[in-house]
Formats: structure tokens, sequence, C-alpha cells
């Protein structure tokens, strides 16, 4: 394999994902509504069927049958709780879509990082159907992380439906209520940053849960007196809410990170490519970078892993907006009319 890069790969500030939806719909905040263009777009809205963008994590307004449609019907893949259907919480949220959480899990069972000895971090946990598959499929460790009260709530009752952590297996489940970005840096590699990100930190309360144990901190929490690193971790962000640049900053620099670690990051197409390298010293490496439809996998490894193989090359813009190795070839057949045989 190459040689780590310097430090210049730490410096990656992506472009602008919200600029570039709003040169595409009209009618954002800072870019008044032209003619024709409704009052529900000219009021925020995404441009498609004059719906407003709500904030991930806000209450929705309205229950029953009608704010059933915001959520997307998820079930597990495989595993103990095979088939059975993720209850979402009642806000707006934007879970990982199934076909994408398959292709993730498969990619994951390809590089053997499944095993009862893992442990997986779900961040922008939402629903948790990402730490939820996991458990079904026999990981020992899984942390949810998320800000909202609704998404905390949710993720408990979809462990207790579904009958997790695993009764007689040796499975632990720590669900955090925290903001995603000084989760990561309250356990920097950065003593000075990890004390700077402490001082956020307010009161907080640690509820007995059973098998469950559930945090509630006003930023972050450790986890325990020297953080507990992770095998896995997936982030799920809103897009249109986070900053990757600052996001990806913190966890490349984080104590969470096991030596070996993937991580994974979905992203939308329009953002284009993430860079092959991330962090001090190049500390993520890219592996894998596919596209699902308006959707891109990320997949780093931390330093390096047994049987995992770094590939630079598919952290290509063109690549990437040409499909990559996802690219599906033209089903259609030429419309050119054939000339009559002789």
């Amino acid at each position: 394999s190459s040689s780590p890069p310097s430090d210049a790969a730490a410096a990656w500030t992506p472009p602008s994902y919200r600029a570039k939806r709003r040169t595409k719909y009209p009618g954002t905040p800072d870019r008044p509504a032209g003619p024709g263009v409704t009052p529900a777009k000219a009021s925020g809205g995404s441009g498609r069927g004059g719906r407003a963008v709500a904030r991930q994590g806000v209450e929705r307004v309205g229950t029953g049958a009608g704010a059933e449609r915001f959520g997307p019907s998820l079930r597990i893949v495989a595993g103990s709780a095979r088939g059975r259907k993720v209850v979402s919480p009642d806000v707006y949220l934007r879970p990982m879509m199934q076909k994408v959480r398959e292709a993730l899990f498969s990619m994951l069972v390809q590089f053997d990082a499944l095993s009862d000895q893992c442990a997986i971090l779900d961040v922008f946990a939402g629903s948790g159907s990402v730490g939820l598959e996991a458990l079904s499929r026999g990981v020992g460790r899984a942390v949810f992380v998320d800000m909202s009260p609704a998404s905390i709530t949710t993720v408990r009752q979809n462990l207790a439906s579904f009958g997790l952590p695993t009764p007689g297996a040796a499975q632990t489940v720590e669900i955090v209520q925290s903001d995603a970005i000084n989760f990561f840096r309250q356990a920097a590699l950065d003593t000075a940053a990890a004390q700077a990100a402490a001082l956020t930190l307010g009161g907080f309360e640690e509820e007995d849960g059973g098998p469950v144990r559930v945090v509630t901190a006003a930023s972050a929490m450790d986890l325990g007196p020297q953080p507990r690193p992770f095998d896995v971790v997936v982030l799920t962000p809103p897009y249109e809410e986070i900053d990757y640049g600052e996001m990806m900053d913190a966890v490349a620099g984080s104590a969470y990170l096991a030596e070996g670690a993937l991580v994974v990051v979905e992203y939308p197409v329009e953002m284009g490519s993430m860079p092959p390298t991330l962090g001090p010293n190049g500390r993520l490496r890219g592996v894998r970078n596919r596209r699902y439809g308006r959707t891109v996998l990320a997949v780093y490894v931390c330093q390096q892993r047994e049987g995992v193989d770094v590939r630079p090359e598919e952290f290509d813009d063109i690549l990437l907006r040409r499909g990559g190795k996802n690219a599906k070839k033209n089903k259609f057949p030429s419309r050119q009319k054939k000339e009559p045989e002789a």
C-alpha cells in the first residue's frame, strides 16, 4: 500500500451542498422566489411538490395515517430480528434507505466486521435501523447517538420490540442523547481539544434501563473513564444541516476509532466526491465510495486493516457522477430505425 499522505488531507473543506441546492431550486430564504413560484416554495421549500423542508428531529405536525407518509417502511434484513418492521419516530427524518443499508452490511460482511466482538456506533441514529440491524446480526456492542428525545425513545421501543439485546448473548447497548460533533470532540486524540469540548458538558443523567444504558447529556458524554473505541462507525447526517468538513475533522481526530476501524459516511451525490484521505497524517483512508441513486456511501479504514484494500481511485467526481461501479447500462435499445435488409 502507498505511504500515508501529509497533514494537508486534514484541511478538506467540502463544497457547499446547500448552495448547490439553492442554485437548483428557487425560493430559498436568502433568494426571493421569482414569478410563478408558489408560496410554499417561497417559504424555503424544496421546490418539488410545494412541500417545505423541515429540520431533522423536529416534531411533525399532525398525527395518524396522514403523518405516516413521512416515514418510509423499514425492516430488518437479516439475523434474529429479520423481517421485523422498524418503527420511526414522529419527527421529520431521512433514514438510510433499505437498499443502501443492505449494500452497507454486505460490505461489512465482506470485511468480516460483524463478529460478536465488534462494537458499532450508529450516529444520527433516528429510528436506530443501522444499529438494530447490527445487533440482529450478532455484534457484541452497539451505541446509538442522536439529539432528538423522540429518536431516543423510539430506539428504546424498537430494542424492546425486537428483544434486543439478545437474551443470553454477551451484547451491550448504550443510547446517548448528544450532539454528534461534540460527542467525537470530547474524546479527541488532542488532549487540549478534548478538554475544550468537555467544557460544553452540563449535568447529565444516566437511566437504569436494564440491559440498555441510556445517557442524556447537554452536549456529549464520555461512555467510560477512557474512551472505548469502536470497530465500525456509521454516520447518516441530515444532508442540509451538517458541515461535513467539521464533522469528519472531529471523527478523524477521535479516540473512539480503533486501529482498523471502518468509518461509513452517507452523503448526497450533489456534494461531489469526498476525498480519498482524511485526518492528521491521513488517518482515514478511503476503501469504497459507492453511489446508490442520489445517495453515496464512503467507507474509510482507520490506518489499516487486514483484508481491506485501499481504493483512492473510487473517490473521483467524474466516476461518481457517472455512477461509478454501480452505473447501469442503458436498458433501452436504439430507437433508430434499422435499415431494411437487402
